[in-house]
């Protein structure tokens, strides 16, 4: 009798390690897949339910291997552990439930008798383009991973491609819009309008409802785009459903991004040269209406901190555009405050209240020493080929916060290109960052750059309540002898292709706090923990593909606030690039970046 007890107690602890379902914790018709925090593994892209005993939300067009989190729901009251679970087959499309009934809606097509089908395009899911604005999910009620935020003001909006037969299209957008005021906007076909949207209030963020237009439409690719006409910008879009006679999602600009097999490129970027490695401006630079610097405007050369800034500040406005040659040594020593079209200061690079500058180095000879360069309230700015060395926060002298770049409170449109940032020692050395991003820092691009000697190589997103950062490429850039920070990533989506990791002592690319990262044909040797959640336990998320990683990477063993995305790491989330680039190989970019990154190799 005893042998009897002992065996079935063995059974029932086994099922406990195994961390069992109960029936109740997934809704009928549902498959288990992940308690919290673990990873959810399906084919294809189906809606998940999350919760247990019988009380659920859903989340649509989510794509197999994400981690299970609550970040990735509307909000629930039921207790935890909670569970994940995916409809077996991909269905239709209906607003999220907090019942126990499923509701679901998936970015492939579902068709019907009559030879209509229909879709539904979440954020940064193929066919989502782009928004001028943020993908936030701070408001509950919404569907996948969060809708979109188009910024307070007229002409801007929202993006989408979707491809069909000629004949009738019924767009339908779900939406919330907490103000008082009707957030209108004008929808456009291919470049030409055809209707004007009303999106009336419907009382508070977190109150979703629709709002619908039937058309007839061409056959082909089309590009969708919803724009404010007024000041308010648009209400938030969670989703965007298109019913219509062999509808599909398109990829964006007509064409996804390209494999090292096969180059593709924009007006933006250049292909790959015969040395391999891009050429040119690609990322997310090329976005909301593009990064040309002082392109068009006059050219003046400096040779002191305080030339610099009297080249911006004498100016006709704070806006008209300029080039600056910088060659010779700049220090703390010979940088002063000007006034004028300006807002600079003593001992920093100050570009502060101002647009249209490109600050480029002159051959090999422009070194920052000891100075760095600090961009703030600015858009259409070009950094390039600038050796940017030993800036500290402590000690003497200091300058821009130990931040050898630093961008902080409304900036965009940035490209960072063929420079050298480095220090020769951590933070107890009085050095900080190599290139730091927070308070509303969007439409970034760093290339060809070599990240060199600190603690930190750089943050997106200064604490967890700084949350308006978003859109940074880091492509073909050498990070070198660095502790961390490859980036620190919160709240965000990026983008890093083709860049060399050698000596990363701590973590690497680390997305928390629902921060995103798409993973490409990079190159790890003496890493550890490349990629992963760490220091937290507010997940982020990362696509990966084609990385090569050496026999000298290691990764540690997982745990509290420690989640590291190997040794075999899978993606756990899917991200649309809005801008076309080409790869390179994995196998080619140690020598690819070796060879030209960094300042002096323009």
């Amino acid at each position: 009798m005893l042998r009897k007890v002992c065996s079935i107690l063995t059974l029932v602890l086994a099922a406990c390690s195994m961390n069992a379902f109960a029936a109740t914790d997934y809704p009928s018709g549902y498959t288990k897949c992940a308690k919290e925090g673990s990873v959810c593994n399906y084919s294809g892209t189906r809606t998940v339910a999350y919760g247990k005993q019988g009380t659920f939300v859903y989340a649509s067009a989510r794509t197999g291997g994400f981690v299970c989190s609550a970040s990735l729901f509307p909000s629930i009251s039921v207790g935890t552990p909670r569970y994940c679970s995916y409809n077996k087959t991909e269905s239709s499309s209906s607003s999220s439930s907090s019942s126990s009934s499923s509701s679901s809606s998936s970015s492939s097509s579902s068709s019907s008798s009559g030879g209509s089908s229909m879709i539904t395009i979440q954020e940064n899911t193929t066919g989502f383009c782009g928004v001028d604005g943020t993908v936030d999910n701070n408001n509950s009620g919404y569907t996948g991973s969060g809708f979109a935020n188009t910024d307070n003001a007229s002409g801007k909006g929202v993006n989408w491609a979707v491809n069909g037969s000629s004949g009738s299209y019924t767009l339908r957008w779900r939406y919330a819009n907490g103000s008082t005021s009707n957030r209108s906007g004008v929808l456009s076909v291919n470049g030409s309008t055809v209707s004007t949207r009303d999106f009336p209030g419907t009382g508070s963020w977190t109150s979703w409802t629709t709002s619908s237009v039937t058309l007839n439409l061409a056959s082909g690719v089309k590009t969708l785009r919803l724009q404010a006409n007024q000041s308010g910008g648009l209400g938030n879009i969670d989703y965007l459903e298109v019913t219509g006679p062999n509808v599909s999602a398109a990829s964006c600009s007509g064409s996804s991004s390209s494999s090292s097999s096969s180059s593709s490129s924009s007006s933006s970027s250049s292909s790959s040269t015969s040395g391999g490695g891009m050429t040119g401006q690609v990322g997310y630079s090329t976005q909301n209406g593009g990064t040309t610097g002082g392109a068009g405007g006059p050219t003046v050369n400096a040779s002191t901190g305080t030339q610099i800034h009297q080249a911006l500040c004498g100016r006709a406005s704070n806006s008209s555009p300029i080039i600056i040659r910088v060659s010779g040594t700049i220090t703390v020593g010979n940088t002063s405050k000007v006034s004028g079209s300006c807002n600079t200061a003593d001992g920093v690079i100050e570009i502060k209240d101002v647009s249209n500058v490109t600050l480029v180095g002159v051959g090999s000879s422009a070194i920052f020493d000891q100075i760095g360069v600090h961009v703030r309230n600015s858009s259409n700015i070009i950094l390039q080929n600038l050796d940017i060395r030993n800036v500290k926060k402590s000690g003497s002298p200091t300058s821009n916060g130990g931040d050898a770049i630093g961008m902080e409170t409304n900036v965009s449109n940035v490209w960072v290109d063929h420079c050298t940032l480095s220090a020769t020692g951590g933070e107890s050395d009085g050095f900080d960052a190599m290139i730091d991003m927070k308070a509303g820092t969007r439409y970034v691009t760093v290339s060809w750059s070599i990240l060199r000697g600190s603690d930190r190589g750089g943050l997106v997103g200064s604490s967890d309540s700084d949350d308006q950062n978003n859109y940074i490429t880091y492509h073909h850039n050498y990070y070198n002898n660095l502790k961390s920070r490859t980036p620190l990533l919160r709240f965000a989506t990026a983008h890093s292709f083709n860049n060399y990791f050698n000596g990363i002592s701590d973590t690497g690319m680390n997305p928390r706090i629902g921060g995103r990262i798409k993973a490409e044909n990079n190159y790890f040797e003496n890493a550890k923990d490349p990629i992963g959640t760490f220091y937290t336990n507010e997940l982020g998320y990362w696509q990966v593909s084609g990385n090569f990683f050496a026999s000298s990477v290691t990764w540690s063993t997982p745990g509290d606030e420690n989640y590291p995305a190997g040794p075999n790491p899978v993606s756990t989330t899917s991200i649309s690039i809005p801008y076309s680039y080409s790869l390179d190989s994995a196998s080619n970019v140690k020598s690819i970046v070796l060879n030209g990154a960094g300042a002096g190799k323009m």
